[in-house]
């Protein structure tokens, strides 16, 4: 009995955590508990669900991720510090999400991106992830 008590009384902050976890999900925050980067990324592509044409096409660090919550074309770009091969991934795009998911992006789309500013409008714009419209 005294050991079941205090094991309970152990997790009660789990169990607290969890509570107000499920009330924000409950109330309709269907990103609760996900940490601020994957939370943005999951947000950015519901934007480009919501402000984009259907036909529209993404370069995206996650593109089965991305594609199964936007519903929109993705393509990923090539993981090479040559800034040409990621360019030319990105310019057969409509768009670009830079987010903060991975290294990756800050690797190899990012220096890519800084190489040709000109060429990308940011459309949407949070902390961890922005979305950028693909100039041609």
């Amino acid at each position: 009995g005294i050991f079941a008590t205090g094991s309970l009384l152990t997790q009660l902050p789990a169990v607290q955590s969890n509570l107000r976890l499920l009330s924000r999900y409950a109330a309709g925050d269907q990103y609760a508990g996900y940490s601020a980067n994957i939370r943005q990324f999951f947000e950015s592509a519901d934007w480009v669900r919501d402000n984009t044409a259907e036909d529209a096409v993404v370069t995206v660090r996650k593109p089965r991720l991305f594609n199964f919550l936007s519903g929109r074309k993705v393509l990923n770009y090539p993981y090479s510090t040559d800034a040409d091969s990621v360019l030319a991934v990105v310019m057969r795009t409509d768009y670009v999400v830079i987010d903060a998911v991975s290294g990756t992006t800050g690797r190899y789309l990012v220096p890519a991106l800084q190489k040709q500013p000109e060429n990308f409008k940011v459309v949407y714009n949070e902390k961890y992830a922005k979305v950028a419209e693909v100039i041609k």
